[in-house]
């Protein structure tokens, strides 16, 4: 996971000389996510491209992490505006859900570490979950009790967490992960593509607040 945060990019996330987002999705590719074919990456790109044509004076960066059998960082912490549209999802196997949430949350404390509590609040992250299963891989010794308690401790730091759940309880998969039960925040999802699609409009509106695309509709999915 250490690549989320990739070493020739750390001259740029350090800059606080203007305000950052940081804005992680953590998407689910087991095999059961095959029947929505590309629309997940979709939804990614969408998001970013609506990223970059935000005009609200601050710097919006993006990373993707895919999940089944193992964790897979797809895209880095990147500017916005240097990310190239994905073009690759192929979904198989099975669901590391908490153990991937947990070693995204973890290296990106880890790299605010350094910073002072001032510089800290320069930086609004927020992490965004899509899956639409339950968790079948993690370590049960461990999970999901220690994402819980990372969980709460970056609430408590001010980040931002979303959970879609595709056609499956959002709030039980919320809870289970520590994530807030904010029906604002907490969304099941319609098991369709146009179900998906909607995910990336509602995330973008919640990260940036009062977003609306250009020259579409505002559309939340289901709840």
């Amino acid at each position: 996971m250490d690549s989320l945060v990739p070493a020739r990019q750390n001259a740029a996330l350090t800059d606080l000389t203007r305000e950052k987002t940081f804005s992680i999705l953590i998407l689910d590719s087991s095999g059961s996510m095959q029947r929505f074919g590309f629309t997940p990456i979709e939804v990614a790109n969408k998001h970013v491209q609506a990223l970059a044509d935000a005009n609200d004076g601050r710097e919006y960066y993006f990373g993707l992490v895919t999940f089944a059998n193992m964790a897979k960082v797809e895209i880095g912490l990147s500017p916005v505006a240097d990310i190239i549209p994905l073009e690759i999802y192929h979904p198989s196997g099975g669901t590391r859900l908490w153990e991937t949430v947990y070693s995204v949350i973890d290296r990106l404390l880890n790299f605010l570490s350094p910073f002072s509590l001032f510089d800290r609040q320069k930086i609004q992250i927020a992490i965004s979950v899509i899956t639409d299963g339950e968790d079948n891989m993690s370590d049960r010794e461990r999970f999901p009790e220690i994402l819980q308690r990372k969980a709460k401790e970056i609430q408590n730091l001010g980040w931002k967490l979303l959970c879609y759940g595709i056609g499956i309880d959002a709030e039980k998969t919320a809870k289970n992960m520590g994530f807030p039960l904010d029906p604002s925040l907490t969304v099941r999802i319609e098991p369709t593509h146009e179900g998906v699609r909607g995910t990336s409009i509602h995330m973008t509106q919640t990260i940036r607040g009062t977003w609306v695309p250009k020259n579409e509709p505002p559309n939340t999915p289901s709840p």
